[in-house]
């Protein structure tokens, strides 16, 4: 598959852990990183994600108890390559 084209962000660093191990576990794919400066969160780590996996992501987050603070396309964010490719 591509490369990621959206970033989730959290609230704490405790529900980013939580998410990408549960993502993880379920096999859908998704890198935990640095969340980018522009972007106002209370955690400083975000998941990239794909498109295509946010209806799937956000069921199963939601139905373990995850809360998120965004969900943010790169596209929307306007920057070509996520952050860390830079």
């Amino acid at each position: 598959m591509s490369a990621f084209d959206s970033l989730l962000v959290f609230g704490s660093t405790h529900q980013a852990l939580s998410a990408d191990k549960i993502l993880r576990e379920a096999k859908i794919p998704c890198d935990l990183i640095p969340t980018p400066r522009r972007i106002s969160a209370g955690c400083g780590l975000a998941l990239e994600l794909h498109s295509v996996d946010h209806e799937k992501v956000l069921t199963l987050l939601g139905a373990r108890g995850i809360v998120w603070e965004g969900l943010y396309s790169y596209q929307d964010l306007a920057v070509d390559t996520p952050p860390h490719e830079r």
